[in-house]
């Protein structure tokens, strides 16, 4: 007899996107273990450590369940039940009794038992997912640097400290007006400038006047009255320049009193800034590849496949074979009739 083919059975799609998943996270998370490459230099040492897990819900996972406080269980708890015995069963005749009614022998007669069996319950939900690990990495310093450190953020604390303390004085002193007047400011220029330039003017007054008298001119003769003019209007130009640069020198000067306390504390909560860690990156990137699991397995059905075809052709020519022989032979038995 010619036995006929069995046809593959085709992957389940949901096994199949079950074990791709597991494979493709157990790939990651042996990928992230492997780049977490503990670091020691003389400066601080960067350790990498598993602290936790994180669920990750995926219809395709693994079988969970969540009690009412949240937490996940691979696996329902269990109780004590009892198990009541069982009667014996009944067997061969032993004899007959005296109504010739036969009596049977009984085995098989079991005594209560007590088992572990497993219960939902109230409250628990099941759920499926995958545990992810999660890592944390710790930086720490060596002694000295710890040190450093440690002053480092003092002296930042007392500059804070300082610039609240000088802030808090600052309300009374901005809601003070500032007086930008041409009186006011004309007293802060004659207070600080302006007799630089009288005396420098009197100087070259008096220079003036040795000249004029070492060339024998004399007080009072139009040469005399004529350089005086000349000195008068050189001397009233650069007044006038002088007043205007001068002027704005002050303005300047002004403002830059007015904003110094503001300055000062703007440079004290700059050295009190919180320096934010900086961590060094994984010293290598070693990736494993993902193995294509859903693939492998449908490359798999595929060839079954292939072979399942050419077992159905052979046993289909085998069957022709045979049919082509019952006809010759049928025909043959005809002609001999």
């Amino acid at each position: 007899m010619v036995s006929t083919p069995k046809a593959p059975t085709a992957p389940d799609p949901q096994q199949t996107a079950s074990a791709q998943t597991a494979t493709n996270l157990a790939t990651a998370q042996a990928n992230a273990a492997m780049n977490n490459v503990n670091q020691v230099t003389p400066y601080g040492n960067l350790t990498y450590s598993q602290t936790g897990q994180n669920f990750i819900a995926d219809p395709n996972g693994q079988q969970y369940w969540v009690d009412g406080s949240g937490q996940y269980h691979s696996s329902l708890p269990t109780h004590s039940v009892t198990v009541p015995g069982s009667a014996g069963t009944q067997s061969s005749v032993v004899h007959y009794d005296k109504n010739g009614q036969p009596i049977y022998s009984t085995t098989g007669a079991t005594a209560a038992s007590t088992q572990q069996q497993a219960y939902t319950p109230d409250g628990w939900t099941s759920t499926k997912g995958y545990y992810v690990p999660t890592y944390t990495a710790t930086q720490t310093l060596s002694p000295q640097q710890q040190q450093i450190l440690d002053q480092t953020q003092a002296a930042n604390l007392n500059l804070g400290k300082l610039a609240n303390e000088q802030s808090a004085k600052m309300a009374d002193y901005l809601n003070t007006p500032l007086d930008l007047s041409s009186a006011n400011v004309e007293k802060y220029i004659n207070d600080n400038w302006q007799g630089q330039f009288n005396n420098q003017w009197d100087r070259d007054s008096a220079s003036l006047d040795q000249k004029l008298a070492d060339q024998g001119i004399k007080i009072g003769s139009e040469a005399y009255t004529n350089a005086m003019r000349d000195f008068s209007t050189n001397k009233q130009a650069a007044s006038d320049q002088y007043t205007g640069d001068m002027y704005n020198n002050a303005l300047s000067a002004i403002l830059t009193q007015r904003n110094q306390p503001i300055n000062e504390i703007g440079a004290l909560l700059s050295g009190s800034q919180v320096t934010q860690p900086t961590y060094a990156g994984n010293t290598s990137s070693s990736q494993i590849p993902t193995v294509d699991y859903a693939g492998l397995v449908n490359q798999n059905y595929q060839d079954q496949v292939g072979i399942y075809n050419q077992q159905v052709a052979k046993s289909n020519a085998a069957m022709g074979g045979l049919f082509g022989l019952g006809s010759s032979l049928l025909g043959g038995w005809a002609m001999g009739m």
